[in-house]
């Protein structure tokens, strides 16, 4: 298991604390949507399914992405703002100074800098036993709400890098799901 070093600028950044967001859903532990609280996983059977025509305005409002904050979870994996880590199987283990996220297997964020990076964990993980299709899914679910890799890594086919991970992951954990869904679309 990888174990990475805190950083003192994620520590700075990410005061919030799962016990300050209770917005995960009971059943599949996936972030809810703020606005409605409903679950995010749309394979959940908590998911809420719109059976009628909504306007643009509604939609953006429901559906306004949720916050990346710590030990948010995405069925198995959690993510460790402290460490800037997505952890399998993790369990909050108190450092003293914080709480950490420690488990089965790590993926340190900080080292994605490009997408072969990603696309080379992602196989990794792939390649355990424990690594079933729910795994799998719930990990990229993971990914694309924290590194946006389409648009961060591989936008157009085009090969992207990303100069500064840690400033980079920051920034995404102190935006997403704060300022509307639009901001993040761009």
């Amino acid at each position: 298991m990888n174990t990475p070093t805190l950083t003192k600028s994620a520590t700075a950044v990410n005061n919030n604390r799962d016990n300050e967001h209770p917005t995960s859903c009971p059943q599949c532990f996936y972030a809810l949507y703020p606005a409605t609280g409903k679950c995010s996983n749309f394979e959940c059977a908590q998911y809420h399914r719109q059976a009628a025509a909504i306007s643009f305005e509604q939609l953006i409002h429901r559906f306004q992405p949720p916050r990346l904050f710590h030990g948010r979870r995405w069925g198995s994996w959690t993510l460790d703002c402290e460490r800037l880590a997505l952890v399998f199987d993790a369990s909050p283990i108190d450092r003293g100074e914080y709480v950490g996220f420690f488990g089965h297997y790590e993926l340190d964020l900080e080292r994605i800098r490009q997408s072969s990076n990603l696309l080379d964990f992602i196989f990794q993980v792939r390649g355990k036993a424990w690594a079933t299709s729910v795994v799998m899914r719930d990990l990229i679910e993971a990914i694309d709400d924290i590194l946006a890799p389409q648009a961060s890594l591989c936008s157009g086919g085009g090969h992207k890098v990303i100069a500064d991970p840690a400033k980079f992951l920051q920034h995404r954990i102190a935006t997403v799901g704060t300022d509307g869904p639009m901001r993040d679309a761009a």
